[in-house]
């Protein structure tokens, strides 16, 4: 089920510059009309958020929530305070550490669950490889590539919990996005990211569409 939270429409924007990120008010999403949006930020323990999947695309590994340790690096804000520090919230890596950077991790978007393939699609990198260039790439309901971003070094030689590196990447296409993998080719460290954020703001037509099916209903946008 949607809820409107504005009468915005969008056009097809394709891949945001990768922007600084300490908390959900520097998304380029924020204050976005969206018509439903959700983000994910670990601080429950899991990847629980409606119409959201994961998997490592390297076989044998385990994703899910770290944090509480010298080591982890959650984005800045999660902890109750922006202090330059994210070791004190929750982020999503692989937990059995046999490195999966190379390949990287996929995150899907169900659009049964949902009602709809996403519009805006995003996610923020934490962690990684020292000294080594990230890809985002965004595709639709065939597989086939919408987009992507970099290769954008964003590595900065610490594993300290430091937030100062953290980056978003992100994505509008009006078409919908079906998945969007993160990877760092030839990185050998733990990938590590956090607030998976989607939602849409429907086109003229979609808008139509939503209204016609019933499925527009008061409901906001929630953190998972």
């Amino acid at each position: 089920l949607l809820a409107l939270h504005g009468t915005g429409l969008i056009a097809s924007a394709g891949p945001l510059p990768v922007t600084s990120y300490l908390g959900f008010g520097d998304s380029p999403f924020s204050g976005t009309p969206f018509a439903d949006f959700h983000l994910e930020d670990m601080e429950d323990g899991l990847l629980n958020t409606l119409g959201l999947s994961v998997v490592s695309n390297t076989p044998g590994t385990t994703i899910g929530a770290i944090g509480m340790n010298p080591n982890a690096d959650s984005v800045d804000e999660d902890d109750g305070v922006i202090d330059g520090l994210g070791r004190d919230g929750m982020s999503l890596a692989e937990v059995n550490n046999i490195s999966t950077e190379n390949l990287g991790y996929t995150f899907s978007f169900d659009p049964v669950s949902l009602g709809y393939l996403p519009t805006h699609v995003g996610l923020v990198w934490t962690d990684g490889g020292f000294g080594r260039s990230t890809i985002v790439e965004f595709f639709d309901a065939d597989g086939e590539l919408l987009g992507s971003i970099g290769p954008t070094p964003v590595g900065d030689n610490s594993f300290a919990g430091g937030t100062a590196e953290d980056r978003f990447f992100g994505a509008i296409f009006e078409e919908g996005v079906a998945s969007m993998t993160i990877r760092t080719p030839g990185g050998v460290n733990v990938l590590e990211v956090d607030h998976i954020q989607y939602g849409i703001v429907p086109t003229p037509a979609t808008l139509a569409a939503i209204v016609a099916s019933g499925l527009l209903v008061p409901r906001r946008g929630r953190r998972g």
